[in-house]
Order: structure tokens, then C-alpha cells, then sequence
């Protein structure tokens, strides 16, 4: 056995088939929750975006919106 091999070894070690298991479920349910909070972030987003835009098509018709000549959203 080589040094690279025992330092290997000692430093990563090996897990059996129930800490592989138990890694892989805890790993999957850190994506579930990273995918749940995207999904969250993308919602709030598109409410603030359609929000920010009704208030853009009403002072289109607003006599006291900007003023002419400045630039379109």
C-alpha cells in the first residue's frame, strides 16, 4: 500500500451501504428544499413583476405620469 493510499483512507475513510444510504436521502432532501425555495422566489417574482407592470400601464393613462418624451418600461 502506498502513503497516498493510508492518507486516502484515513482522511475520506469509507462508509458502508447504510451511511451511503443515509447521505443520499439527506442529500435529496436538501434539493427538495433548494427546488421548494426556487420555486417560492420565482412566484414572488412574477407577482412583483405583474404588480410593477399594472402600475406602468396605469400611468400610461395617467395625466400626472411622467412626462412625454421619457422612456417607455
Amino acid at each position: 500500500m502506498s502513503a497516498d493510499a493510508d492518507y486516502n483512507e484515513i482522511e475520506i475513510g469509507r462508509f458502508d451501504e447504510a451511511e451511503y444510504e443515509i447521505a443520499n436521502r439527506r442529500f435529496e432532501a436538501f434539493l427538495r428544499r433548494e427546488r421548494e425555495e426556487q420555486e417560492l422566489l420565482e412566484r414572488e417574482f412574477a407577482e412583483e413583476l405583474e404588480r410593477l407592470l399594472k402600475i406602468i400601464r396605469r400611468n400610461r393613462t395617467d395625466p400626472a405620469a411622467d412626462p412625454p418624451g421619457w422612456p417607455d418600461l
